[in-house]
C-alpha cells in the first residue's frame, strides 16, 4: 500500500528465537513472583535504561551519576547531560500512557525527551538532516522535510494494523524512525523509547526491561546493523536480527538478576560467595558454613555452637576457650596455664610468677619493658615496629614496609583506599572485569577479589548477572529501595 509495507524480508530463524523468548518471559515472571525485591529492581532497571540510552548518544554521566540526578542530588557534570537525564526520566515514566501508534503521542514523548535542549522540541524538523561520522563522511540522509509527517503516519498505520509479531514489529518501527529521522535531534532516544513502548503493550515486563543496556554494550553492532539495513535499498532484516538477539540476551540477564534476589538478597543459593541464613554463613564458603560465622561445621578451625565451647575444636577445649572447668586461672585442666593464677604460676611454661612483662624467668619477655629489652630475641630496644634488629618488622612503620610480604608500601590498610578506588572504577565502568580492576589498582587479583567480597558484605556493591554478561552496581545506601517511581 505504501513504501513502508515492504521494508524487511523475513528470516525463518526469527520464530525459533521468538519461541525461546516466550519461554524466557515466563521464567522471568516466575522469578519476579518469588523475589522480594522487585520494586527496587524495577527502579534500578529504569535507571540503567536511561543511562544506556543517553550514553549511546554521547552523554558523559556514569551510572552512579545518573542515579544521583534521578534522586535529586547535586551532580558535577555538563548541564546539558544532566538535563538529558532528567528529561529521559520523565519520558520513561510515561511509558504506560503513550499509544505507540499515535503521532501526537510520539511528538509529546519527544517534547519530554528534548525539553530545553533543542529548538524544535516536540515538533517534526523543518530542516534537512544527515548522519555523518566525525570525519564528516555522510552515512545517511533523513527523509525530505515535506515527507516526514506523511511517512511517520504511514508507518504507524502499518504498525497498528499489521499482524506481524510484536518482537519483529517493534524492531521494524525502531529502524524506520531512525531511517526517516523525523526530528532535528533525539531520533536515537525516541526510537529506543518507542521500541520499548511497543513491547510493553505486548507484555508489561518490557516496561522495566533494560534493553538499552544491552544495546549500549553492543553499540558498534547497533550502528553497523542500522547501516546494513539500507545498504542496497531498505531491508531492515539485519537490524531485526540484532534486536531479537538483544531482547533474548536482556531476558537472560534479567532472570539472572531477579534470581539473585529470590527470598532474601543475603540468603541466595546462587551467590557464589554466600548461601542462606546469613551472609557470613555460606555453605559454599570454604571458611564458614551456616548459622554463625564462628559456628561453621566446615570451618577447619572452629566447630558448631560456640567458638569458645567447641568439643571438637582442635585448638580450643570444651565449655569455654578462656575458662577451663570452674575457673581458667585455677584449673588443673587448663593445658596452657597451671592452677591458681596464669600469670603467677611457677609451672607456667610461658609466663612466670608475679608479672608477665617483668619476670626474669620469662623466656620470651624480660623485665621492665617488653618492647625495650636488648635481650629480647624477637624485639629490639625502643620500639617493636621500629627496630633494625627485628627480623620480622623493619624500622619506622610496620605497615609501610616494602619488604612486608603481606602489605604493600605506604599503608597496610590501603585496603580502605583501594576499596574506594574500586568503587570509583566500577562507577565509571559497571562491566569492568577483575583483571582490569587489578591492573588499574596495581593490586593482585586475589586482593581485588577479597576487597570486592568485603564491599559486598558491607552492602556497598552488588553483582548482577553472570560473570560473562553481568555488571556491578554501586548501591546508594541512602536511597529507599522500595521508593515508588
Amino acid at each position: 500500500m505504501n513504501q513502508t509495507v515492504k521494508f524487511f524480508s523475513e528470516s525463518p530463524g526469527w520464530y525459533e528465537k521468538i519461541g525461546n523468548i516466550h519461554v524466557l518471559i515466563e521464567r522471568a515472571r516466575m522469578s519476579e513472583r518469588q523475589s522480594k525485591d522487585v520494586l527496587r529492581l524495577r527502579r534500578l532497571n529504569r535507571i540503567m535504561s536511561i543511562h544506556a540510552s543517553t550514553a549511546i548518544e554521547g552523554n558523559c554521566l556514569n551510572l552512579s551519576q545518573v542515579q544521583d540526578v534521578i534522586n535529586g542530588k547535586s551532580v558535577l557534570g555538563p548541564p546539558k547531560d544532566i538535563k538529558e537525564v532528567q528529561n529521559a526520566y520523565e519520558a520513561y515514566n510515561g511509558i504506560g500512557q503513550y499509544n505507540p501508534f499515535s503521532v501526537d503521542d510520539l511528538l509529546k514523548a519527544h517534547a519530554h525527551l528534548t525539553q530545553s535542549l533543542i529548538e524544535e522540541s516536540g515538533k517534526f524538523r523543518s530542516v534537512p538532516v544527515v548522519v555523518a561520522t566525525s570525519t564528516r563522511e555522510i552515512l545517511h540522509r533523513g527523509a525530505e522535510v515535506a515527507k516526514v509527517p506523511g511517512l511517520v503516519s504511514q508507518l504507524f498505520q502499518w504498525g497498528a494494523t499489521s499482524e506481524i509479531h510484536p518482537l519483529i514489529k517493534s524492531a521494524a518501527v525502531h529502524y524506520m524512525l531512525e531511517h526517516i529521522h523525523p526530528f532535528r535531534d533525539g531520533n536515537g532516544r525516541i526510537g529506543r523509547l518507542w521500541h520499548t513502548i511497543i513491547l510493553s503493550k505486548w507484555n508489561s515486563i518490557f516496561e522495566w526491561m533494560p534493553v538499552e543496556t544491552i544495546i549500549h554494550h553492543n553499540q558498534a553492532n547497533y550502528y553497523r546493523t542500522l547501516q546494513e539495513s539500507h545498504r542496497d535499498g531498505i531491508d531492515c532484516k539485519p537490524f531485526i536480527d540484532f534486536m531479537i538477539d538483544v531482547i533474548e540476551n536482556s531476558l537472560y540477564n534479567y532472570i539472572d538478576i531477579v534470581t539473585e534476589t529470590i527470598v532474601d538478597p543475603v540468603n541466595n543459593h546462587n551467590d557464589p560467595v554466600n548461601s542462606p541464613n546469613d551472609l557470613v554463613n555460606a555453605q559454599n564458603d570454604p571458611v564458614n558454613s551456616p548459622n554463625d560465622l564462628v559456628n561453621a561445621q566446615n570451618d577447619l578451625v572452629n566447630v558448631p555452637n560456640d567458638l569458645v565451647n567447641a568439643p571438637n575444636d582442635p585448638v580450643n577445649a570444651p565449655i569455654d576457650l578462656v575458662n577451663a572447668p570452674i575457673d581458667l586461672v585455677n584449673s588443673p585442666n587448663d593445658p596452657v596455664n597451671a592452677p591458681n593464677d596464669p600469670v603467677n604460676t611457677p609451672t607456667d611454661p610461658v609466663n612466670t610468677p608475679i608479672d608477665l612483662v617483668n619476670s626474669p624467668n620469662d623466656p620470651v619477655n624480660t623485665p621492665i619493658d617488653l618492647v625495650n629489652d636488648p635481650n629480647d630475641p624477637v624485639n629490639a630496644p625502643n620500639d617493636l615496629v621500629n627496630s633494625p634488629n627485628d627480623p620480622i618488622n623493619t624500622p619506622i612503620d610496620l605497615v609501610n614496609d616494602p619488604n612486608d610480604p603481606v602489605s604493600t608500601p605506604n599503608d597496610l590498610v590501603n585496603d580502605v583506599n583501594d576499596e574506594d578506588m574500586i568503587v570509583r572504577l566500577i562507577k565509571t565502568n559497571p562491566s569492568i572485569r577483575y583483571d582490569e580492576l587489578a591492573e588499574k589498582t596495581g593490586r593482585s587479583s586475589a586482593t581485588v577479589k577479597r576487597q570486592i567480597k568485603k564491599l559486598k558484605q558491607q552492602g556497598r556493591l552488588e553483582r548482577h548477572g553472570s560473570d560473562k554478561s553481568g555488571f556491578w552496581f554501586v548501591k546508594d545506601l541512602a536511597v529507599d529501595g522500595d521508593e515508588k517511581l
